[in-house]
């Protein structure tokens, strides 16, 4: 594949432009740059085009962001040993570049020549590679054939996008991705290192960004956004931390992963001395991609290991009690899978109600005394979500703690929280967990790589089953997961297994060489150096 042009030559090549400072640096790619049009600067004086100044933007930032998932993609291909899904990111790759998908802002800055003849050889050498590990089912020739016909008729974004699609199935589980992800989590790790902190969790929607915002003497305002009241934080923040923390009014989540604020006690009209750490914490089980969730699960407990000690706060919104607490169900699964020791620490856990009616704040305890009386046979034997159901109405019994972000006194409530007890030796009490649903994926990426390692051993492609078994044993030391392991020694016990099976018959192809007294051919000589010890 034709190398890409040097970072020195790219900028070269474009007029001056203002960086962009990504959210994300460890995600993000250098070779981001952009510049601020004069449509763009009319924003900071709303207009009746605003609107659409500011959709045409967002698609801008979308292109960006494919630039940098191409050349990521490129880095990473860099990595494998030849193999189809080298072939399937290079070919990803190549489209890519020559995709332009805002052709009057978005400036190529990859020139490749002959690029269409690369991808052409790049699809036969493909098709070989998936015969070859036994990978060429028909939904993913179907595939392939799909893409063909976008290619022919130069719809690259739909060609690149069925790719994808093949790349998805042959890799349920982007290893380098989860790694760059997770190396990301630790950041925010190290920023709370030996710090005492508060941890905000709760479903999507639940408002944990919106709260720590209020909480951190951020003004805040209501709006109306699709016909609904959404309230949000208006800049500018006087701590900077608060900027990457984003208050969604859709039902998804704005937090990618664990963000820090600290805040001093005296800032916000407390009265306890010193400071807290509010950290905001991304949803569990939100997201289609498991990379995501399972570097969530395990920067929550790299945190709350570095940390000092930790006060978990679980935000219930007035939807979750009107849904039986089904995202509280799964709340506390996950948490506890974090925490197995549980039992011996719900007097650190504190509960926040959010997005409550005026009329229904005083009747929390009612309603989840009620729900109590109610609970079918299930939920009583699910012992994750009754450990916490009990608990909360234990400690609403005296009223509930209910948040209005528009009429809130920081200072006072972070004054109530430092009063209640915390876990003390945090790095005892968490250990690395992740998701059921990740489990599900990662157990496939498991066997996937399984059938690959023994597939490649069968084919003699040694250099490809030590690939699939690194990444196994990365796998393993990242998650700490015994189902990984498991796989990794089966792989291992059975390449060594094939190889010693291997060194027998070169052996025996050798003496019976000897004692017939026949002539040995250079694929005997080949085949007995390359299995001997």
């Amino acid at each position: 594949m034709p190398k890409l042009c040097e970072a020195s030559q790219v900028k070269e090549s474009l007029p001056e432009r203002k960086e962009i400072t990504p959210r994300d640096k460890s995600i993000w790619s250098p070779f981001v740059v952009t510049e601020k049009n004069e449509n763009e600067k009319s924003l900071d004086n709303p207009s009746p085009h605003a609107e659409k100044i500011r959709n045409h933007n967002t698609q801008f930032v979308s292109g960006v962001k494919r630039v940098e998932y191409i050349n990521f993609l490129y880095e990473d291909s860099k990595l494998l040993v030849p193999c189809a899904e080298q072939s399937l990111m290079k070919l990803i790759c190549q489209i890519g570049m020559i995709y332009n998908p805002l052709e009057l802002q978005f400036r190529k800055v990859f020139h490749i020549p002959n690029i269409e003849e690369e991808i052409d050889k790049g699809i036969v050498t493909l098709k070989q590679q998936l015969k070859t590990e036994e990978l060429d089912s028909r939904d993913i020739t179907i595939l392939i054939d799909r893409a063909c016909v976008y290619i022919r008729h130069k719809n690259w974004i739909e060609a690149m996008q069925e790719f994808e699609k093949i790349l998805k199935r042959l890799r349920p589980l982007n290893i380098r991705y989860l790694i760059r992800l997770i190396d990301k989590a630790k950041e925010a790790a190290d920023l709370i290192k030996g710090k005492n902190i508060i941890f905000f969790l709760g479903g999507t929607g639940s408002g944990k960004s919106t709260i720590i915002h209020a909480l951190a003497g951020s003004k805040m305002e209501a709006k109306e956004v699709n016909g609904l009241c959404h309230i949000s934080p208006v800049g500018p923040f006087k701590n900077r931390a608060l900027e990457a923390m984003t208050s969604n009014p859709n039902a998804e989540s704005g937090t990618r992963s664990i963000t820090p604020v600290t805040i001093q006690y005296s800032d916000v009209g407390g009265n306890s001395l010193g400071e807290v750490v509010l950290c905001d914490t991304p949803g569990f089980e939100d997201t289609d991609e498991p990379e995501i969730d399972i570097a969530n699960m395990i920067g929550i407990v790299q945190a709350a290991q570095l940390s000092k000690s930790v006060k978990p706060v679980l935000l219930v919104s007035y939807k979750a009690v009107g849904d039986r607490l089904t995202g509280i169900k799964n709340l506390a699964r996950n948490i506890i899978s974090m925490i197995p020791s549980i039992e011996q620490h719900m007097k650190a856990f504190s509960y926040i109600f959010t997005k409550f009616p005026k009329a229904e704040r005083d009747r929390i305890h009612a309603s989840l005394v009620d729900l109590t009386k109610h609970l079918k046979p299930e939920e009583i034997d699910d012992k994750c979500y009754m450990t916490f159901h009990d608990d909360m109405v234990k400690k609403t019994r005296k009223g509930a703690i209910v948040i209005d972000p528009l009429n809130i006194n920081p200072g006072e409530l972070l004054d109530d929280l430092a009063d209640t007890p915390a876990m003390e030796y945090p790095d005892r009490v968490f250990q690395k967990s992740i998701t059921e649903k990740s489990k599900t994926v990662l157990n496939e990426a498991c066997n996937k790589h399984q059938s690959a390692i023994i597939i490649a051993c069968k084919n003699h492609n040694y250099e490809y089953a030590c690939m699939r078994l690194d990444e196994l044993k990365t796998l393993y030391e990242i998650l700490e997961q015994d189902s990984i392991n498991q796989v990794y020694k089966l792989c291992i016990g059975y390449a060594a297994k094939h190889l010693m099976a291997e060194y027998q018959t070169a052996i025996s192809t050798f003496k019976r060489s000897f004692t017939d007294q026949n002539e040995l051919t250079n694929d005997d000589i080949n085949q007995y150096i390359q299995y001997s010890p």
